[in-house]
């Protein structure tokens, strides 16, 4: 075996290992739709929680494609958006480029010639030596980092007002479901800013899942209970969502069967940069007509992308700093109205004449936040012991999302 190959199968084993002991596995399901199941059974937590763990607020992050957004879940269950920021050439730069590829082509699982093998493990070498150093891993961690340094700041400057300093110590983190930045990624960004990931061991989150739980759909209401979160799930509704994000980025359109956030895999998804809202010509702008040529094309893309996957869509959500349009609003319509039942489209509609801007802006942060409150909350890959059920039931004051003190 050659020195590369010893090289590239180390850097791999590696790579598995830090994602932790598996104990979820997927499964592929009918329809192409992946799920969790629990491996059980699941082993007892290494160690107890503590108030300040089991009360803290939860913090979303959301990487957009021009933009970044943050949103904070605190523990009486109320969620508030923070703030959304405009992300640098650079970053703006780097989604577009990222939007290109995918886990597999960033990381592939073969690479058939010696050259793009010793440039993967030099790559390899410079991002655990920077890593050792306490520097960004790579450009692509500098960049994303800038970003979520700056959503933190007016995070913890939120968490702080009226008291001593706040300092953020575990974040979700979400990103485009056609990127789909995966935990090392991410966890590049998070260990730079000594942040814990609470997605990993080793879950991701992305955009239509962040979004769908920012909206307050599928989510068990029991969940500090492993066995009662996963019926109440099992029970949710199965949703074919068509999430559409329209940015002055882009327009994103997935695809993805739900009935839990926790799904995973998509059907589809694509980013398209040239159906951004800044690519609208000045005229076009100042033009209330919905025949503008952006617009025809946004609603070709989203009629043909939907016909492409090949199934019935039970649910519409829309995200994005731009989907309040009017003409926008008229493509979705235009383009899907023969495509998906009335009843559908008219609670698309609904939900566009009564939720807020910030709504469609925060959504997946909102998401996000949720996902991360309850991982704080409730044991991850593990359960808690007797021990632990005890102390939680002496501390005063502490209870889960719903009031209840009993952890099983």
């Amino acid at each position: 075996m050659s020195t590369t190959t010893v090289l590239f199968t180390v850097f791999s084993t590696l790579a598995v290992m830090a994602q932790g002991n598996m104990l979820v596995a997927p499964i592929l399901e009918p329809n192409n739709v992946y799920s969790q199941r629990r491996i059980c059974p699941l082993p007892t937590c290494k160690s107890c929680p503590t108030t300040e763990e089991l009360t803290q607020p939860g913090i979303g992050f959301a990487l957009e494609m021009g933009h970044g957004t943050a949103a904070i879940r605190y523990h009486n269950k109320t969620i508030q958006p923070v703030i959304q920021i405009q992300g640098s050439e650079t970053y703006t730069a780097l989604m577009r480029d990222l939007s290109h590829t995918t886990p597999q082509t960033r990381f592939p699982d073969d690479i058939p010639t010696l050259s793009g093998k010793l440039a993967y493990a030099r790559a390899r070498l410079v991002r655990l030596a920077n890593k050792a150093l306490g520097r960004p891993a790579n450009a692509q961690t500098a960049i994303l980092s800038e970003m979520i340094t700056q959503l933190r700041a007016y995070v913890e400057e939120v968490l702080s007002a009226g008291t001593s300093m706040a300092s953020i110590t575990h974040a979700v983190i979400s990103s485009p479901d056609s990127i789909r930045l995966t935990a090392e990624e991410l966890g590049d960004v998070l260990d730079y800013l000594k942040i814990t990931n609470v997605m990993a061991e080793p879950d991701e989150l992305f955009a239509a899942s962040a979004a769908y739980a920012g909206f307050g759909h599928g989510l068990c209401a029991t969940y500090i209970k492993h066995c009662v979160c996963d019926r109440e799930e099992d029970n949710l509704p199965y949703q074919r969502v068509l999430h559409l994000d329209f940015t002055d980025e882009a327009l994103t359109t997935t695809v993805k069967g739900m009935k839990s956030w926790k799904r995973l895999g998509v059907d589809g998804s694509a980013i398209v940069i040239e159906l951004g809202y800044k690519r609208l010509d000045e005229d076009e702008a100042s033009n209330d007509d919905t025949s503008g040529v952006l617009f025809d094309k946004i609603r070709d893309h989203i009629r043909d992308f939907t016909i492409s996957t090949g199934f019935k869509i039970t649910e519409i959500m829309l995200t994005g700093t731009r989907v309040r349009d009017q003409r926008f609003k008229d493509a979705v319509s235009g383009a899907l109205r023969d495509l998906v039942a009335e009843d559908t489209m008219k609670s698309l509609e609904t939900a566009i004449k009564t939720q807020e801007e910030p709504d469609f802006v925060f959504a997946t942060a909102k998401g996000a936040a949720e996902v991360a409150k309850r991982r704080l909350e409730g044991p991850v890959r593990c359960v808690w012991s007797d021990e632990c059920k005890k102390s939680i039931d002496n501390s005063e004051g502490v209870k889960d999302g719903d009031g209840n003190m009993e952890l099983k």
